[in-house]
């Protein structure tokens, strides 16, 4: 098999402008090293992570909160203040869910460029982001999960240990005004 040149291979990303690929062909004998694995985040950028999600989080609870309230026409009281909890905390945890399935980063994660995978790298099915959520949920609450990323020696969280997944860094090339499409 032959390699190909940057004149032979060019990608149109606009209409009149041709950019040179930044993957070339390759012998396929050539490359058989095995798939680098992305690099696991820092603690700092985890917390950093963290804080930032506690204030869409609040955003979002407050919001949702507000509804209830709205609904019920008072302060919930009695055992509709349990459900009222158990509401905030299932609309909390779709939040989560949703978007680690679909693209494994919620907007603070996106971000931080952090995603949220499996350890085989790929993206978390409902079952385990659910599991996740609610080891989060006794880990961060609780303070444990923080005190055992001091100890990990990936420093991964507790729940990320439990669970089965990992934060990774992604490469995701940040949108500007160099990267804007024209009206």
């Amino acid at each position: 098999m032959r390699v190909a040149t940057d004149h032979e291979i060019t990608v149109y990303c606009r209409r009149d402008v041709q950019f040179p690929a930044s993957a070339r062909l390759r012998d396929a004998s050539s490359d058989m090293s095995a798939p680098s694995r992305p690099a696991m985040v820092g603690l700092w950028r985890r917390l950093a992570t963290l804080m930032y999600e506690a204030v869409l989080v609040f955003a979002l609870v407050f919001v949702a909160a507000y509804l209830f309230i709205a609904l019920a026409q008072g302060t919930p009281a009695g055992w509709l203040r349990l459900v009222f909890y158990t509401y905030l905390l299932v609309i909390c945890g779709a939040y989560f869910v949703f978007c680690w399935v679909r693209t494994g980063q919620t907007l603070a994660q996106k971000t931080w460029n952090v995603q949220l995978t499996n350890r085989d790298a790929s993206l978390l099915r409902p079952g385990r982001a659910t599991v996740r959520y609610l080891l989060a949920l006794v880990s961060i609450g609780s303070g444990i999960g923080l005190l055992w990323a001091l100890i990990d020696p990936e420093r991964q969280f507790l729940h990320d240990r439990l669970a089965g997944s990992r934060l990774v860094v992604t490469d995701a090339p940040r949108q500007g005004p160099a990267h804007a499409e024209p009206n």
